[in-house]
């Protein structure tokens, strides 16, 4: 392994290894890591501390110059979305929902929603049930309309609605791998494209699932 690799763990390994523990009925304990990352460039000089235990043997008392952030800084703060006042809604989208073009279009913050959309990703590790949803509004998140904006407010007011839901891992007896896939024909209007899922379950416990459009059109 290179100086230069950075080891990932996928959360489809972290949900396996969860589920396993708890058939197994083996301790789990959580343990807490402050990552800093380099990000960004500075706009102004800041200094810091050696860090503890990489001193300069040389020069001890010095401090560090930064040239890259390595903290989140103003700007990468995360989204605050207020939906306490929103209205729930049953279901997160309309499954043969269609994005129509809007003489408001040019209104729309593009910024804004990317980064909604960002945040969503990371809340799909555990809500397998809006997999969909994000999955079609990422497909146009370059240019979003005002009618992928309606969509959005609806999956988060499903949010909203269903925000005491959560990942059931079961403790059972079954550890069968069992996998469901489904696969829409030619479901997008637009380019005749058609959309796969999946998920993948240990005994009753989900651990991996996906819901992407496909890059060709099929024709058998």
């Amino acid at each position: 392994m290179g100086s230069g690799t950075i080891v990932v763990v996928k959360p489809a390994i972290v949900r396996l290894v969860l589920a396993i523990a708890t058939q197994q009925s083996w301790p789990i304990h959580q343990l807490d890591i402050n990552n800093a990352f380099l990000q960004g460039r500075l706009d102004e000089e800041v200094y810091m501390h050696q860090p503890p235990g990489f001193e300069a043997s040389t020069h001890p008392t010095h401090v560090c110059k930064l040239h890259n952030a390595i903290w989140p800084q103003k700007s990468s703060k995360g989204l605050e979305v207020n939906i306490h006042n929103f209205k729930g809604v049953p279901t997160p989208m309309d499954s043969t929902a269609v994005f129509l073009e809007s003489a408001e279009d040019s209104l729309v913050d593009g910024s804004l929603y990317r980064r909604i959309i960002g945040k969503l990703h990371y809340l799909s590790f555990t809500c397998l049930d809006i997999a969909f949803s994000i999955s079609k509004l990422s497909q146009s998140k370059h240019q979003p309309l005002i009618s992928h904006w309606t969509a959005m407010k609806r999956l988060l007011r499903y949010l909203h609605q269903t925000s005491s839901f959560g990942l059931r891992i079961a403790k059972e007896r079954d550890h069968r791998l069992l996998a469901y896939s489904y696969s829409d024909w030619a479901g997008d209007p637009l380019d005749q494209t058609s959309t796969t899922g999946y998920v993948v379950y240990l005994g009753r416990s989900p651990i991996s699932w996906s819901s992407k459009k496909q890059r060709s059109v099929s024709h058998s």
